[in-house]
């Protein structure tokens, strides 16, 4: 139980900060944020756990990477800014924000 507590611990710290860059880039609130957080700590759960009945059963750390946020950054603001070439995507022109647009599908 001690070594659960200390996974959720070391684990708190990237995912918040994940979930804070990228979530108001987004247009989300702080009921967004809180989903985001929410999702994130289940599924690093869910992999751990996997990992650790499946894979090499060791007591891995599987959590948000860092690796993601620039591309995901930039794809913010390609889809923010609105500026598109091709008559094909003016679905995308549309004012609302990405995360809108992503609970929409």
């Amino acid at each position: 139980m001690i070594l659960a507590f200390q996974h959720y611990i070391v684990m708190l710290g990237t995912t918040v900060m994940v979930s804070s860059l990228l979530v108001p880039l987004m247009g989300g609130n702080h009921g967004d944020k809180a989903r985001v957080i929410q999702t994130l700590l289940f599924m690093s759960g869910v992999n751990t756990l996997l990992q650790t009945l499946i894979g090499t059963r060791l007591p891995t750390v599987m959590n948000a990477s860092f690796a993601f946020v620039i591309p995901v950054m930039s794809i913010i603001k390609d889809f923010a800014s609105g500026n598109f070439e091709d008559d094909h995507e003016s679905d995308c022109r549309d004012s609302s924000t990405p995360l809108e647009r992503f609970k929409d599908l």
